[in-house]
């Protein structure tokens, strides 16, 4: 399983991280915040939670999603956010992630099957580069 976080982070990492958020629940809007795997697994991936600054779970709202701008919204439901146009316009991509058995509980199976898709995924949907 080291070897599977070392070749995420040797293939994904770099100086800049794209800002992204990751959702569990969509009414409430539940974001993923610090001190769990998920938040872990989009560091690996290269990206930044924009909410890391929270602790655990949290619900947040939609004006706290727009200040925050992140270039993707994954979503571990079958419902995605409900964004208003002001959101929708800013090109902020949502991804629902349907298969979240291997992502929601960490076991060896949500590293070995998880982590490398949710790269995937970030990776695929994140693709502004910044500017100087």
């Amino acid at each position: 399983m080291n070897e599977i976080i070392a070749q995420q982070k040797s293939k994904y990492t770099d100086d800049y991280q794209e800002p992204v958020m990751m959702t569990v629940w969509s009414s409430p809007i539940i974001a993923v915040g610090s001190n769990n795997h998920l938040n872990e697994f989009i560091q690996i991936c290269g990206s930044h939670n924009v909410y890391s600054n929270l602790d655990g779970y949290k619900v947040i709202s939609l004006e706290s999603i727009f200040n925050k701008k992140p270039m993707a919204i994954l979503n571990l439901t079958e419902v995605p956010i409900d964004l208003p146009k002001t959101l929708s316009s800013t090109k902020i991509k949502q991804v629902n992630i349907l298969d979240i058995d291997n992502l929601v509980r960490l076991t060896p199976r949500s590293i070995i099957e998880g982590l490398p898709k949710i790269c995937k995924i970030i990776n695929a949907n994140t693709t502004t580069l910044p500017s100087d």
